[in-house]
């Protein structure tokens, strides 16, 4: 959800995806968490670029399947081509789930949580707040 800085708005969170799963989201929150007349929107996606000019060679066909499915748009190859010049630096990617262990040491720290959003409503992450 994205407020309208213009209109006083404030971001609750984004959510990406394809337009067929995202347009079929509830994206309004349930009752006492928005005003009654608030605006809602979605930012639609980007364009896809072609980057396959900039792979490097494959690291083996014996991967874990999270890996060989985030280097191409559709299917599983059974390999992982790394990027050669999409490194990562100064991205951030939110993640929707029904939980994320931010404290795995595969993280290094680089995973912080920041909202929790419960049925009974939400709750702002902060990094003393153990409940998140």
């Amino acid at each position: 959800f994205k407020g309208h800085p213009s209109e006083g708005g404030l971001c609750l969170g984004v959510i990406e995806g394809p337009a067929g799963l995202v347009n079929n989201l509830n994206l309004v929150p349930p009752g006492g968490l928005a005003d009654s007349d608030a605006k809602w929107s979605l930012v639609p996606d980007l364009d896809v670029q072609d980057t396959s000019d900039l792979l490097v060679p494959a690291m083996g066909s014996n991967i874990p399947w999270n890996l060989d499915r985030i280097d191409q748009l559709i299917g599983l190859d059974g390999q992982y081509n790394e990027p050669r010049l999409l490194v990562g630096s100064g991205v951030h990617v939110y993640i929707f789930d029904s939980g994320i262990y931010t404290s795995h040491e595969d993280f290094q720290g680089r995973a912080v949580p920041t909202l929790q959003i419960l049925q009974s409503g939400y709750e702002e992450c902060a990094p003393e707040n153990t409940s998140c």
